[in-house]
């Protein structure tokens, strides 16, 4: 008969090379694993996000915001919690297309704008943490003109070499609301994404035009 975790004897103490038996009671699957690759950095210094709703606040930049849980919520992106960088800016006005902390102050607003040219980018740089993708969120600018329509979400460990996560072809994604959308098969966490233009807008024009941003998954570092 298959012993149970009750029917062994208790210890208060124990070594890193000690086995810990443990068991899923769903499944009743019993496996082992050494008591150091139980509490080992990557498991100790991770964080799972985990996707509920639209502007949930469950986010990876909702929880940097947070100061990773120990302070109230601040804009992570005007913090500089991370860095966010545009490859163009429509006009050249950065006050108002390429203040790129609109995309984390949680309000419908007017967000960002790239240059009318074919392949534009806004690039999300987490600095010493990396992010297995599990789900990602974009908002529509509140405007009814240059709605972004395509685009690709990619991941990146040298902003240089670009894998896809996601695509996106022809969305009808409508002034101020939200676009997200879960992720599947993903075991590489990386440092940067980027969200890609592939496409025209709404208005058939090349400009990559949104709001908000949100991403999850397993944060490390």
């Amino acid at each position: 008969m298959l012993k149970q975790i009750k029917d062994f004897p208790n210890k208060t103490t124990s070594l890193d090379s000690d086995f810990l038996i443990m068991q899923n009671p769903i499944t009743n699957e019993t496996y082992k694993i050494t008591k150091a690759n139980l509490f080992s950095a990557s498991t100790v210094n991770s964080k799972i996000c985990t996707f509920l709703n639209n502007g949930d606040p469950n986010g990876v930049l909702y929880w940097l915001g947070t100061q990773k849980g120990l302070a109230a919520w601040n804009n992570p992106i005007a913090a500089g919690y991370l860095a966010v960088t545009m490859s163009s800016i429509f006009n050249g006005n950065v006050a108002t297309f390429g203040n790129v902390s609109l995309l984390g102050n949680r309000v419908a607003e007017s967000g960002v704008a790239t240059a009318n040219i074919a392949n534009q980018s806004v690039r999300f740089d987490l600095n010493s943490q990396k992010l297995i993708c599990n789900a990602y969120s974009i908002r529509g600018r509140n405007s009814n003109t240059n709605e972004i329509r395509n685009w690709k979400l990619q991941a990146s460990n040298d902003s240089s070499t670009w894998v896809d996560i996601d695509s996106v072809a022809n969305t009808s994604l409508a002034n101020s609301t939200w676009y997200s959308k879960s992720i599947s098969g993903q075991t590489i966490a990386y440092r940067f994404f980027r969200i890609l233009s592939t496409g025209v807008d709404s208005g058939g024009a090349n400009i990559l035009a949104f709001d908000e941003f949100e991403i999850y998954g397993t944060l490390q570092g």
